[in-house]
């Protein structure tokens, strides 16, 4: 990380590393907690809900696809959602903050490279997606999330990453937001470098920091 900002000119403090913990045991997190990582993705949320009551002083980032029906689950337990791609889901959502009194910081998901099998907001749908997002008071916006097709070359993957920067620069000229939107959550353990040179501020990484072979987990 430290170098991939030195060769991009960025200050190390502008980009986040996010732990993905999914199918990691608690003992592994936990570990990782006590030598000062402090932010962990989740992919499944009764995995994420039985970690976050076992590790509450951690953040908890939920980066995997949401049912409507685990909202609840988010709304009680994340610091932040990087998957919000569509407005059902926002509903569900922003009642459960309501209820809960409190907010919650969200990221649009972007399907970068129009692959049909993922989730994501289209680029020319993106702008009319944020404005209706904005209906939904509980719900903070504050940047957006890709995964990208990941046989991608290196130039395409640096053409991706550099379409979502350009897509969060448009939203912020053309919505103009009363708090600007910062956040661009791109990069996992193979191409992390590559993003934060791209702009990347929140960086998802698992098996660098946990290892490939997955443990027994919980699931949705």
């Amino acid at each position: 990380m430290a170098l991939a900002c030195k060769r991009s000119g960025r200050n190390l403090d502008s980009v986040k590393l996010i732990a993905v913990s999914k199918t990691k045991p608690i003992e592994l997190i936990q570990k990782a907690f006590s030598l000062h990582q402090m932010d962990f993705g989740e992919n499944y949320a009764q995995e994420l809900l039985e970690k976050a009551k076992a590790l509450p002083k951690a953040h908890w980032h939920f980066i995997g696809p949401l049912q409507s029906n685990k909202a609840k689950v988010i709304a009680l337990h994340s610091q932040m959602l990087h998957t919000l791609d569509r407005l059902s889901l926002a509903k569900k959502l922003n009642s459960h903050l309501e209820a809960l009194n409190k907010t919650l910081d969200c990221l649009i998901q972007v399907n970068i490279n129009k692959e049909p099998q993922k989730a994501g907001v289209a680029i020319h749908d993106l702008f009319e997606f944020y404005q209706e997002c904005k209906a939904y008071s509980q719900l903070s916006i504050r940047g957006l999330m890709c995964i990208p097709d990941s046989s991608l070359s290196e130039k395409d993957l640096r053409g991706s990453f550099q379409k979502m920067k350009e897509a969060l620069a448009m939203l912020n000229a053309k919505a103009s937001p009363k708090t600007p939107l910062t956040e661009l959550s791109m990069g996992m353990s193979a191409d992390f470098e590559i993003a934060i040179e791209e702009g990347a501020t929140l960086i998802r990484v698992g098996s660098l920091i946990f290892g490939d072979r997955p443990s027994p987990g919980f699931r949705n």
